[in-house]
Order: C-alpha cells, then sequence, then structure tokens
C-alpha cells in the first residue's frame, strides 16, 4: 500500500479532477495534519463534481459537526451519507451522532 504526499494528490487531481478517491485522500491527509478549513474546501469542491458520493457527505458532516454554527449543515450532510448508503456498517453510529447533534443545535447559545 502505497500513501501518496499531498502534492501528489494535487497533482493526480489536476489530471483527474473526476477521480474522487484523490479528493478524499487529499482531504483525510489535511484533516490528519489539522488543515481542517483545507479539507472542508476539497470536500465541498468534491461535493460540487459528485453531490450523491457518501463519504464526501459523511467528512463534510463530520467536518461540520466540530462548530456550533454549522451543526445544521453537519447533521444536513451524515442525513445524506445515510440516505445514500444505508448499509454501511457504522450506520447506526452515525444515527446517533446525528441525534447527539440535533440535541446540541436546540440548547441556547
Amino acid at each position: 500500500f502505497t500513501f501518496l504526499t499531498q502534492s501528489e494528490l494535487h497533482l493526480l487531481i489536476e489530471f483527474g479532477p473526476d477521480y474522487m478517491p484523490s479528493q478524499i485522500n487529499l482531504g483525510l491527509s489535511q484533516l490528519r495534519l489539522g488543515q481542517i478549513n483545507q479539507a472542508r474546501a476539497t470536500y465541498e469542491d468534491a461535493l460540487l463534481r459528485q453531490p450523491d458520493n457518501p463519504a464526501i457527505h459523511k467528512n463534510l458532516g463530520l467536518i461540520y459537526s466540530g462548530k456550533n454554527e454549522t451543526l445544521d449543515k453537519a447533521i444536513y450532510h451524515l442525513q445524506e451519507y445515510l440516505r445514500l448508503a444505508p448499509s454501511q456498517p457504522d450506520g447506526a453510529q452515525i444515527q446517533t451522532r446525528i441525534e447527539a447533534l440535533r440535541r446540541q443545535s436546540q440548547k441556547p447559545g
């Protein structure tokens, strides 16, 4: 198994922008390095190209769940993940997270 650098992933995306594994892996690499805003931008760009890709929705949902002001976006993307990939093994865990985010979003300021 070969791990690619972010530079190599950027090159792959440049030459094949619709090849989602490159964008998904770039976003994961950015997350591991704490580059949250870059990862969000990577996934938002990927979503424009493939709006029905469950992995993109899941990763955006997890990113958005980290801030109170984006909880609604987190819930939306996690629900889309479950809708697009209902038989994923982490479905129950994601549903529990959605419920927790709903409770959190209802708390006053």
